[in-house]
């Protein structure tokens, strides 16, 4: 999903969480001027202010607030604050600590995927099927082919 225009969000954000411009820019501390240039696309602000202005909207998920679904283009995967928050605090967690978390998420991850509602969200390409080909490199041979239709029948790979 492409990104939201920055401006337009910053601004709708700003509304949402029902603050005038005013009271905006004196809470971060910036120029009338500067905070309005970044409203209507003429700028934009920095990392750290963005950040500033997503805690004072109250903004939770910072990426899918600006149109990010959470992967790159390249379909790996971009986290958001709470889940970089996650992955710290699991870090410190002990061996007992991990071990619990592993196993919830595993039972709950199950849980969900078999569930009659579960519909991924968004399933990125490099997950997506491709077609396999017989080699064309090498002389492929009878055995060769029973031994590749065993593997694709076979449930555990």
């Amino acid at each position: 999903m492409p990104a939201k225009n920055i401006a337009t969000t910053l601004k709708e954000l700003r509304k949402k969480a029902n603050l005038t411009q005013k009271q905006a820019y004196e809470h971060i501390g910036v120029a009338q001027s500067t905070f309005s240039s970044w409203e209507t696309g003429k700028a934009e602000p920095s990392t750290e202010v963005l950040l500033r202005l997503c805690q004072l909207y109250k903004v939770d998920d910072i990426l899918g607030a600006f149109g990010y679904d959470g992967y790159n283009e390249d379909g790996s995967l971009q986290l958001n604050i709470n889940e970089i928050d996650i992955i710290e605090k699991y870090r410190h967690l002990d061996a007992h600590g991990r071990k619990m978390v592993d196993f919830t998420l595993k039972e709950e991850y199950n849980r969900i995927m078999s569930s009659e509602e579960f519909k991924p969200a968004h399933e990125p390409d490099y997950l997506m099927p491709v077609a396999a080909h017989e080699r064309t490199d090498i002389e492929v041979t009878d055995e060769m082919r029973k031994f590749d239709d065993d593997i694709m029948d076979d449930e555990n790979f």
